[in-house]
C-alpha cells in the first residue's frame, strides 16, 4: 500500500500481535473539508482490512462534503462538547 504523510506508523506501538495507538497520535494531525484530524487506526498502520477509526474535531458550521470510501468502512463516534 502506498505510504503517504497523512499516517505516521510509528506512531503505533506493537506487542504480541496487538497494536497500540495511544490517545489518537495526538501530536500529529491533519485537515480535510475544514474539519482537524488525529491519527486513527486502519490499513495503513495497523494493518487493519476493512475499518477505519479516527479522532475528529468539527468546528461549528464546518461540513463534511459528499465523498467514498473505497476499500473501507469508516466508524464514527460523535461526542458534542457543552
Amino acid at each position: 500500500m502506498k505510504q503517504d504523510d497523512s499516517v505516521k506508523p510509528d506512531l503505533v506501538e506493537a506487542h504480541d500481535g496487538i497494536k497500540v495507538l495511544r490517545g489518537g497520535g495526538k501530536e500529529f494531525r491533519r485537515g480535510w473539508n475544514g474539519i482537524q484530524y488525529q491519527q486513527g487506526i486502519s490499513g495503513r498502520n495497523v494493518g487493519a482490512k476493512n475499518l477505519s477509526i479516527n479522532v475528529a474535531t468539527v468546528p461549528p458550521g464546518a461540513i463534511a462534503y459528499a465523498h467514498i470510501h473505497d476499500g473501507f468502512e469508516v466508524m464514527l463516534y460523535i461526542v458534542q462538547r457543552a
